[in-house]
This record gives structure tokens, sequence and C-alpha cells, in this order.
């Protein structure tokens, strides 16, 4: 009964050993997928050209405005500023990046702002 169990364990031990010693034909484990609010964050450049485009579209006089600013407020939310005109006209574009769209606009004209409709 000794050898009989002693064989056993023995035997018991080598199938454990070649189980773990073979490699496995799994594919190794990836990364989670990013999460949604990273896939939908805009960078610095997108931001920066859409809202160009808005301006350009969307205030009279400004067909070819230039970015003087760019903050970002919010993740994903920022304030544009753009200069439009040869008089140093100033406008501000607030743009949510999460939605895609511009929230709001400003025309600022000193320490003055006046507020312009937003399509």
């Amino acid at each position: 009964m000794k050898i009989y169990l002693s064989n056993l364990l023995l035997a018991c031990a080598v199938t454990l050993l070649l189980a773990c010693a073979t490699a496995s034909e799994r594919p190794p484990l990836s990364q989670p997928p990013p999460s949604p609010a990273v896939l939908n964050a805009m960078g610095y450049d997108e931001v920066v050209q859409v809202g160009g485009a808005w301006v350009a579209a969307n205030t009279p006089g400004a067909f070819n405005p230039r970015i003087a600013e760019a903050t970002q407020l919010y993740p994903n939310y920022w304030r544009l500023r753009f200069e439009i005109g040869h008089e140093g006209k100033l406008v501000d574009v607030y743009f949510d990046g999460a939605r895609r769209e511009v929230v709001k606009s400003e025309e600022v004209d000193g320490v003055s702002a006046k507020m312009l409709p937003v399509k």
C-alpha cells in the first residue's frame, strides 16, 4: 500500500508540474478600453480648428480669425479668444468639447462685451 501511495503522489506531482510548465494559448490580458470621457475629450488643436471655423462662419467680418488665447476652464470646456479684422477686434467663444458645440460667444471691446447669438 505504501508503494502504491508513493507512486500515486509521484504521478500527481509530475502531472501538476507538466500542467504548469506548458504555455497557455490564451492571448495576454489587454489594457481596459479608455473611458467615454477620454474618448470624447478634444485636444487644443481640434478645439482651435473647430472654434475658428465657427467664428469665420458666424461672425460678420471674420473671414480669417486668428487665435489669440485658448484657456481650458474645466475638463473639456474651453474659452477661445480670436482676433478678427484688422482693427484688433476680439471674440470670445465658449466651447463644450463633450457636446462638440459652441455654448456662447461674445465680442470683446476693451472692458465691455457684446453678446452674439449662437445659431
